[in-house]
């Protein structure tokens, strides 16, 4: 039997990471993070061990302002 994934969206807010935590000590899933913060705090996130995220990924990282989007993919859907 699979487990469960849950992907929590965090920020500087931090009540949903205290949301995580408390729901992974309760509930045996998979847990991912989305992580929209500056590169700043970035830091507590890469060292933390409060929660055991399978697979984390920092929204910052991936925006890419001198990039332009691919406008007929857009259109497509």
């Amino acid at each position: 039997m699979m487990k469960d994934k849950i992907i929590f969206w965090l920020n500087a807010d931090f009540t949903i990471f205290a949301v995580a935590r408390e729901i992974q000590k309760k509930y045996n899933a998979d847990f991912y993070a989305i992580v929209d913060i500056t590169d700043k705090p970035k830091e507590f996130f890469i060292n933390q061990k409060l929660i055991e995220f399978k697979k984390t990924w920092f929204y910052h990282d991936n925006i890419n302002p001198n990039k332009k989007p691919d406008l007929e993919y857009l259109k497509s859907f």
